[in-house]
């Protein structure tokens, strides 16, 4: 069973296999990654997540930092119309930012038997059903592999 995601976090693909689960992609910062991790290092158990991208935050600050300079422009006439229009574009580059930052993104966050982050499966846009199901076969192949409980 395969699974794709795309988000402002990365863009990631998810392959289990009998014994391991294959992931590789690329985060946030484009750098790339590739691991196999063997269902033996999984708790079935997981977290689920909703966080925001950082862009809400550095759209935020553009937009203030933009403001004070446009205030120092601005107010010390002659004005020039080029730098009107150069400020409404990064007015506008600064919105765009703040929009796209402003999304909540959900996640499941598997961890390993020793309690650290292990593996995070981010929902892709309005395919809940397949997120749902790729997470529960994920979970059950961890079961399946847990040695059994001795008595």
């Amino acid at each position: 069973m395969q699974y794709t995601d795309s988000s402002l976090l990365g863009k990631r693909s998810y392959e289990l296999r009998e014994t391991t689960l294959w992931a590789r992609g690329t985060n946030h910062l484009n750098q790339d990654f590739e691991m196999e991790l063997p269902y033996t290092d999984f708790k079935p158990e997981y977290a689920r997540l909703w966080v925001r991208s950082n862009n809400w935050i550095v759209g935020g600050v553009f937009l203030s930092t933009l403001a004070g300079i446009g205030y120092q422009i601005l107010s010390e006439p002659p004005v020039k119309t080029t730098w009107v229009g150069f400020m409404i574009g990064l007015i506008f580059v600064g919105i765009f930012f703040m929009l796209v930052g402003a999304q909540k993104i959900e996640l499941v966050r598997f961890y390993s038997t020793n309690g650290s982050v292990l593996l995070d499966v981010v929902k892709k846009g309005s395919h809940k059903a397949e997120f749902e199901g790729f997470v529960k076969e994920i979970q059950k192949r961890i079961r399946a592999a847990a040695p059994p409980k001795s008595a």
